[in-house]
């Protein structure tokens, strides 16, 4: 994915027995002394044992621009060296995708708002019974799509407004976080997020929620309840 060799040695083997460790360059050479012999060598992490198996290459600090990675360890061993209570559900894995040959941005990115739009859908059917049932009840179909919509919207909003606390408090963290980063990584990004930043954050998520929330919508309202109940009862 990185298209990234290691100096010596290899990366970490999904299928080892043991867990396993790469090392930055950097460490390599100012911990180790550049010891070729480092290799399948068992070190302590943590508290925790794991088996060197290669040397990242001179200049590769790993995927994160403002964090320099020194080691690279399997995520089996995440919680083992990181005991605390919110290592369970802390989010901490991001997601790295390569173009493929001829394919744009914009291709990319429609192909990922189809798959967003699928699982919006996929969970109107997982409701199947719920709805079936409503409508039973006489909840008219119109009511039942209004419900659908106002759900996504709220998602849509809450993420809108989550994302705006975030670049309003990160205005006042990264001057200080910058005037701490070694010089190689020291940026000069002036960020200042106004009226207009929060107004069209707010509008695309708006438009975003009603046009991912249109199609469960429409198909949640079109549930034959009958058939929904006869499904549900069956799966049970």
């Amino acid at each position: 994915m990185l298209r990234v060799s290691p100096l010596i040695g290899s990366f970490l083997d999904p299928g080892s027995a043991v867990p396993q460790a790469v090392l930055s360059e950097q460490l390599w050479r100012s911990r180790f002394g550049r010891d070729a012999s480092i290799l399948g060598r068992r070190i302590r992490v943590s508290g925790q044992e794991a088996v060197v198996s290669g040397i990242a290459p001179a200049g590769f600090a790993g995927a994160t621009q403002l964090i320099r990675a020194d080691m690279w360890l399997p995520v089996s061993l995440y919680t083992r060296v990181n005991p605390s209570p919110k290592a369970n559900t802390t989010p901490m894995f991001g997601v790295l995708g390569r173009l493929a040959p001829g394919v744009t941005q914009e291709q990319a990115r429609l192909q990922l708002d189809s798959l967003v739009a699928g699982l919006m859908l996929a969970r109107g059917p997982g409701r199947s019974h719920e709805i079936g049932i409503r409508l039973a009840l006489g909840a008219a179909p119109g009511r039942i799509a209004r419900q659908i919509m106002t759900e996504s919207l709220v998602l849509g909003l809450a993420g809108s407004a989550l994302g705006a606390v975030l670049a309003y408090t990160l205005t006042y963290a990264a001057p200080p976080l910058g005037a701490e980063l070694p010089e190689h990584l020291a940026y000069a990004v002036d960020i200042h997020p106004d009226w207009r930043v929060f107004t069209y954050a707010g509008i695309t998520a708006v438009v975003v929620s009603i046009l991912f929330g249109l199609a469960p919508a429409r198909q949640a309202a079109r549930t034959d309840f009958m058939e929904a109940l006869k499904q549900s009862g069956a799966s049970r």
